[in-house]
């Protein structure tokens, strides 16, 4: 009996060690990854109540599921004055599974603005946000720490498989001598992608670049995803595109011989943002799980039935925001009439 144990042992053993990283994977084995991606909202909400219902009928369709946002939620919206707690709340309601800042959400919709409102802001969001809100290449430039709120990365699993979802954004606000990053240091993307992907050797199986920097950076940050040793997709598996609004039906890739490499997808932004869907398929090798196929496409959501909660939600914004509107003209009214009295 002893010697029936410890066979069966080793062969469980050999079973863990020929899957790589996750022992319910064996080589041959194919896991298959759903990622939902909306990204350049603006605080343009018409269509998120359906972007929710469509989102429900694919979590409903297949098995293992990501739902991620690419940043610049709030600003230049219609009630931007709410410093993206309206979309907090939608994407709760929605499980978003990470969300980045873009170069917007560096940016306060007041007059007066500098680096304490901006951290507070960044702070609000991401304690309203009950996904975790990454970005690896902004750090406070005294101490050289993420920002409050913020992580450089997240991992997920789905199906016993490790996710690493990394964020990264924009330069912009540094470009353009923001007065509200004057505390903050906005690093070289594809060096900081280089170091989350080193802390997270062993620890992840697949990784998933959360891009705000825009397509030119998306590119050069892709050429990390290429493994000369193994053919290609090892280190990263996709770059979620973002920043520029370029309406791509489908993703970019360079081939590398016969064969894929990792998709770029960026689909719209503002009036014209959309809900992309990307699938991928891996196969487990010996060196982990590569990445043979992909698809991507933007999502036709015509026919979704619109979620009543997310309209919920942005009608109760709504109340509020011609709520204070009204206060506003109510109290200059008020003033008016004071400087209208005879002064003595």
């Amino acid at each position: 009996m002893k010697i029936r144990t410890a066979i069966l042992m080793l062969l469980y053993m050999a079973l863990i060690l020929s899957a790589g990283a996750t022992a319910e994977y064996a080589v041959g084995d194919r896991f298959e990854l759903t990622i939902m991606h909306t990204h350049d909202i603006h605080g343009r909400t018409d269509a998120l109540s359906r972007y929710a219902s469509y989102v429900e009928e694919v979590r409903r369709a297949e098995e293992n599921v990501l739902v991620l946002d690419g940043g610049d939620t709030f600003r230049r919206g219609p009630l931007e004055q709410f410093q993206g707690q309206m979309e907090a709340e939608i994407f709760n309601l929605m499980n978003y599974d990470a969300v980045t800042l873009g170069n917007h959400e560096f940016n306060v919709p007041a007059d007066e603005k500098d680096a304490a409102d901006c951290n507070a802001m960044i702070s609000a969001i991401s304690e309203a946000t009950n996904a975790p809100v990454v970005c690896a290449n902004v750090v406070y430039s005294e101490s050289g720490a993420y920002l409050d709120g913020v992580e450089p990365y997240v991992i997920v699993e789905r199906d016993g498989v490790r996710i690493g979802i990394i964020g990264i954004t924009s330069m912009k606000p540094m470009n353009r001598e923001m007065a509200e990053v004057t505390d903050k240091d906005f690093l070289n993307a594809t060096e900081s992608l280089e170091k989350c992907l080193a802390e997270l050797e062993g620890q992840t199986d697949i990784n998933i670049v959360l891009s705000h920097a825009g397509l030119i950076e998306d590119l050069s940050m892709g050429q990390l995803g290429h493994d000369d040793s193994w053919a290609y997709g090892y280190q990263i598996a996709a770059i979620l595109s973002a920043d520029d609004h370029l309406m791509l039906e489908k993703p970019l890739y360079y081939f590398y011989g016969t064969e894929k490499g990792i998709p770029i997808f960026q689909h719209g932004g503002e009036l014209n943002h959309t809900l992309g869907r990307l699938d991928l398929e891996f196969e487990v090798t010996e060196q982990g799980f590569k990445l043979v196929d992909h698809e991507g496409y933007v999502c036709d959501v015509s026919a979704a039935t619109p979620d009543p909660r997310v309209d919920a939600i942005v009608a109760e914004y709504t109340a509020a925001a011609e709520a204070r509107f009204s206060e506003t003209i109510r109290a200059r009214s008020r003033f008016s009439r004071f400087l209208r009295m005879p002064q003595w």
